[in-house]
């Protein structure tokens, strides 16, 4: 099963069957229930064999083995085996064997049972990273099913609700912007309440994206979420990084942030709202200057008002 040539893993495949079909035509005279005992029997003696190549590091192995354990009926009334059998295979070259896993995977999550767990939600978080946009969708679509309810857990040998959220949150700091987007995704399609503690990391990884939309609803979320006190300056630091953004609506956005965010912060991060009071888009201009007015009306030493305050008496 862990041969390089694709013919000789078939051979194997066949050969290992083979065993196990002469064992129960030989039972056959027993009757049905003596049939399929001697077929159990015979996957119980292959089984220690056969399993440890779920877990090879050569993937045409891991798909060999998935395949002869599942045609020996390992799987049939074994929900742990079916969950191995498929994250065997999360990984195999071929998309079309990924996403048929992915969505294995959701099934016998939803069902419950034993196998299932944060080691399988983890492995389904990874495919949010994969290089196919149809098995990406899959995994989005898998963990919003398993994680749709914020209240409770999945059935019995499943993994809490509050459990999924977190391990999509893991790849909301992914380098490649595909996985951030899958990510967001996956949060948002698990409800406001099972996102909530992860808000925070949802909008930061939507600061890095392309779209210029994404990252002006991150901006304005995140000052909004500074409004109850729950942000951090590193956080906010982030938010105040772009003052240079190339689009005329996210600076503004920042503009009305920093506003947000009070005198204090915007001194920490320097001239920020001085460098957008003197930006080339008047809407931009217009928000910076309402914020450092405001904040010059405000009694405050040192810092952004005072040099506004300065500013405004030449």
């Amino acid at each position: 099963l862990r041969h390089r040539d694709v013919a000789i893993r078939s051979a194997a495949q066949q050969a290992l069957l083979e065993i196990q079909r002469q064992a129960a035509g030989a039972a056959a005279a027993g009757g049905k229930a003596a049939e399929a005992a001697a077929a159990a029997g015979v996957l119980q003696t292959l089984r220690p064999y056969i399993e440890p190549l779920l877990t090879d590091q050569e993937a045409d192995a891991r798909r060999a083995a998935s395949e002869v354990l599942r045609r020996l009926g390992a799987t049939r009334d074994d929900h742990v085996a079916a969950v191995s059998c498929a994250m065997a295979v999360l990984e195999d070259p071929s998309e079309e064997v990924r996403l048929s896993a992915v969505q294995e995977l959701a099934d016998l999550g939803r069902s419950g049972g034993a196998g299932w767990g944060a080691t399988a939600a983890e492995a389904l978080a990874q495919r949010l990273a994969d290089d196919a946009a149809a098995v990406r969708r899959a995994a989005v679509e898998a963990l919003a099913g398993l994680g749709g309810s914020s209240t409770g857990d999945l059935p019995k040998g499943g993994m809490s609700s509050v459990t999924v959220p977190s391990v999509v949150a893991g790849q909301l700091g992914h380098g490649l912007q595909t996985v951030r987007r899958a990510a967001a995704a996956a949060l948002g399609r698990l409800g406001e309440e099972a996102a909530r503690p992860h808000m925070i990391e949802l909008q930061v990884a939507l600061l890095r994206d392309e779209l210029p939309e994404a990252r002006c609803n991150a901006v304005e979320a995140l000052a909004a979420i500074a409004e109850e006190g729950r942000l951090g300056s590193d956080v906010k630091a982030a938010v105040a990084a772009l003052r240079i953004d190339t689009h005329w609506a996210v600076r503004r956005a920042v503009a009305q942030a920093l506003h947000i965010f009070g005198p204090d912060e915007t001194r920490t991060h320097g001239d920020a709202l001085d460098v957008l009071r003197l930006d080339a888009d008047w809407r931009v201009r217009r928000a910076a200057s309402a914020a450092l007015a405001s904040f010059a009306a405000t009694p405050h030493e040192g810092g952004a008002a005072a040099t506004t305050r300065n500013g405004n008496a030449g």
